[in-house]
């Protein structure tokens, strides 16, 4: 009888705190990141989750990352190691060599300090490039005990990072995007000699394992593989992420729910399989602080939702329509657009317009201009790459609220309540349930099959309507909308 009464208890306990949600706060910080292939470096922002790692509880702040699946910590060496190799940049002066040495202060693991961490996949060796930062880590493989939160996880399989040239990395990815699975689809003799440890893809045996969504899922703290994230602006209550749950009192009305579609550019080991987090985005626009809008494209294109990018990237042509509306122009040496700086009142009530599944959403102006030391010259945070990629990053995501469903292939998104404390966490039921904090969107099959054979600007994502609806505009703006000519001059810079 004393048994079930226990056996009762804890299944109640579960019920309650583990086996529906397990919320945790994202923290910004600065990383210094090698930029490209040249060793140029930068000061980028970030957000880490605290993690404690083995017997010892080593803390560790990993980079959240949902455009990679791998999760890896830094070995307790890896930073010095690094500074001492023949990769290491040798023209970083030392406040930027301290400032490599500083990503170690993130926290370190020791695996030999921790009596229940094991090394596993002994025939593999841990290896993680990124491409859009030119960052990397080198190591090897184990599995012991991590806390996240409120949440225990036991034999938790993660890289060890002898080398590396960033912070520990937290990703929130789908399983066929794992470096173990990666790895393995080189072809050829390819062999890297990285600081004396050897990487020969060639023998590099596919693998996958369960990184933080699945394990949470698996171990019973959740009930499916989601998350809602929540990074908001830089105020009082921050940004925070949302395992197994959402909380509505963080975003207005009902998420609008888009399917994942499957990126046929990327080389993988099964093409069948979902590999990130891509939408389809239907429509770029802007709306001025005087309420006129204008519409830069209303083609189908794939895009990345990547908390790793600071701001967006769109196809070339696009960029450059939004850089001539902005009197923009581009820095050949920094390689992106300044402007005059605008007004406040410009930052604070215009925005950005992203369709997504026949909505529009909209992202603060001011979430996309970086100021520095030159109080009258801002840099415009949209820019493109030679591949004419599609990337929503921070500036897209601080003004929503984002969903994270990687069993029903689903993302969904709602206009965030920014500042907004937790208030009313809503469970997320397991696959094939009801969840009726979100709907399917308007135009949810109109998905992105095939890029376009070129680029094009101009188009209508605000309707017949001349209102156009802006949650930032003062409530004595008048809203009416407008063409790209006309904004020019509605535009404060």
């Amino acid at each position: 009888m004393i048994n079930i009464i226990r056996f009762l208890l804890l299944i109640n306990i579960c019920s309650q705190i583990l086996c529906a949600e397990i919320r945790y706060p994202v923290k910004k910080t600065r990383n210094l990141v090698k930029k490209n292939s040249k060793n140029s470096t930068e000061n980028l922002d970030v957000y880490t989750i605290e993690f404690k790692v083995g017997s010892k509880e080593s803390k560790i702040n990993a980079v959240m990352d949902t455009s990679s699946s791998d999760f890896w910590v830094l070995g307790d060496n890896a930073c010095k190691l690094y500074m001492n190799s023949s990769v290491a940049p040798k023209h970083l002066n030392k406040t930027s060599n301290e400032t490599f040495l500083n990503i170690c202060k993130d926290g370190t693991f020791n695996s030999k300090w921790s009596t229940t961490f094991k090394k596993t996949h002994l025939n593999n060796v841990f290896y993680k490039n990124y491409e859009n930062d030119n960052s990397f880590a080198v190591g090897y493989w184990g599995a012991d005990n991590i806390v996240v939160g409120k949440a225990t996880l036991e034999n938790v399989t993660f890289g060890v990072a002898q080398i590396a040239n960033s912070s520990s990395k937290c990703g929130l990815g789908f399983k066929n995007a794992e470096s173990s699975n990666l790895n393995s689809k080189k072809s050829g003799n390819h062999s890297l000699n990285i600081s004396g440890i050897v990487i020969n893809k060639n023998h590099t045996k596919s693998f996958e394992y369960d990184n933080l969504p699945y394990s949470l899922k698996n171990q019973g703290f959740i009930k499916r593989v989601a998350y809602s994230l929540f990074l908001n602006t830089e105020t009082k209550n921050g940004s925070s992420i949302l395992f197994g749950a959402v909380d509505k009192g963080q975003f207005s009305g009902k998420l609008s729910t888009v399917p994942i579609v499957r990126n046929s550019s990327l080389t993988l080991i099964n093409k069948t399989k979902f590999d990130d987090f891509v939408i389809t985005l239907q429509g770029v626009g802007f709306v001025d602080e005087k309420g006129k809008g204008t519409t830069f494209n209303t083609q189908r294109l794939p895009a990345l939702v990547d908390t790793s990018n600071s701001g967006v990237l769109l196809p070339k042509k696009i960029v450059q329509s939004i850089a001539k509306t902005m009197n923009a122009t581009y820095n050949q040496q920094q390689k992106k657009y300044q402007l005059k700086c605008p007004s406040q009142k410009s930052q604070e009530h215009a925005t950005f317009v992203f369709n997504v599944g026949g909505k529009n959403f909209f992202t603060k102006y001011s979430d996309f201009i970086i100021s520095g030391n030159d109080t009258k010259n801002c840099v415009l945070d949209i820019n493109y790459n030679q591949l004419d990629s599609t990337i929503l990053g921070d500036a897209f995501l601080k003004s929503l609220y984002v969903l994270f469903d990687l069993e029903s292939y689903e993302m969904s998104f709602g206009q965030a309540q920014l500042d907004s404390a937790p208030s009313s966490i809503v469970v997320i039921p397991s696959k094939g349930k009801t969840f009726n904090e979100a709907t399917k969107a308007k135009n949810y099959s109109n998905i992105w099959t095939a890029l376009p054979k070129s680029y094009t600007t101009g188009g209508n994502i605000f309707g017949q309507s001349k209102s156009v609806s802006n949650p930032f505009l003062s409530q004595n703006a008048t809203q009416t909308s407008t063409t790209k000519k006309d904004l020019e001059y509605y535009i404060n810079i």
